[in-house]
């Protein structure tokens, strides 16, 4: 049952909220447990090792204290090259024949383990992607231990260098992220619409996280509900009050990803990083994923009765 215009308003102004004190000592505490671990870590000695928040923890954008906090440990002294979207599998075989040193990142991903489970007897290896550490109850949330490696790309013709992080799977994968760019362009954005951005996203995740709000979209990357946000125009997040401004948003979506927008261009569309488009091969949605959460959110917010 789509909500009222109170329940709407009354929901808006929950996720409006600031954040709070245990939610920036959770964070740096989530921080200096990983830091503290790779510092006394043997292997790890004069390695240029970067231990960062990233994620919607760090960005502000995060549903609570049952999201666990992203922390990424780079190696910094070794980087990869390739295009903005990822290195080719040869270019990557060739780039590892080139190095023969010992951080590989089978090698780089078990000294982490080993590291975190020095100071935590509980830590999840297992995992395809991140490393887990987990919560304490009445406290800190669980922590994702992400292992990643210098990025490089150069583009041939036109355009800047930009310096990212690639990350290796369990599974054999590699996932090219460009955390200092996202959280830059996040925190410009935030300010450029008065914190309505941060607020709008909190929102859409809300939506997209609860099956019965959601409607008939599938389940979805949280990350998506913050791509989708980031493409609307600042001007469009800063009209009127909070309920204007979300509606208008979710409005702007809905034109931008329909099937009959002639004059729309989804294909342009980037993520916050300001470097990967949204969609095309590849990535976990399609521009019919985003119509069909957009729409499922006007339903429940009572904005389309």
């Amino acid at each position: 049952m789509p909500l009222t215009d109170s329940q709407r308003i009354a929901e808006l102004a929950r996720w409006a909220e600031p954040r709070t004190a245990s939610d920036r000592e959770w964070l740096e505490d989530a921080r200096q447990l990983v830091a503290e671990a790779v510092a006394r870590h043997p292997a790890f000695a004069d390695l240029g090792l970067l231990v960062e928040p990233i994620g919607s923890w760090a960005n502000g954008t995060h549903l609570g204290s049952t999201v666990d906090i992203d922390i990424r440990v780079e190696f910094t002294e070794r980087t990869f090259h390739g295009a903005a979207a990822g290195v080719s599998s040869p270019g990557l075989a060739r780039q590892h024949r080139a190095y023969g040193g010992r951080w590989t990142p089978a090698e780089f991903r078990s000294e982490l383990g080993a590291a975190l489970t020095a100071v935590h007897d509980a830590v999840d290896t297992g995992r395809a992607t991140a490393l887990r550490v987990p919560g304490v109850p009445g406290g800190r949330p669980g922590v994702r231990v992400v292992p990643c490696f210098g990025y490089l790309h150069r583009p041939v013709l036109m355009g800047t260098e930009q310096r990212g992080t690639v990350v290796f799977t369990r599974d054999g994968r590699h996932l090219v992220n460009w955390p200092r760019q996202q959280l830059e362009n996040g925190r410009a954005k935030d300010t450029a619409t008065g914190h309505r951005y941060t607020y709008a996203v909190r929102a859409l995740k809300a939506v997209a996280s609860d099956p019965a709000s959601a409607g008939a979209s599938r389940a979805l990357p949280s990350y998506f509900a913050q791509c989708l946000i980031h493409s609307v125009p600042d001007e469009t997040l800063r009209a009127g009050s909070l309920d204007d401004a979300f509606r208008g948003a979710l409005d702007f979506l809905k034109y931008q990803l329909g099937v009959w927008s002639m004059f729309a261009k989804p294909d342009t569309l980037l993520e916050p990083n300001g470097i990967t488009r949204l969609f095309g091969p590849g990535r976990p949605w399609t521009r019919s994923d985003g119509h069909a959460l957009v729409v499922a959110a006007r339903r429940h917010l009572g904005y389309q009765r």
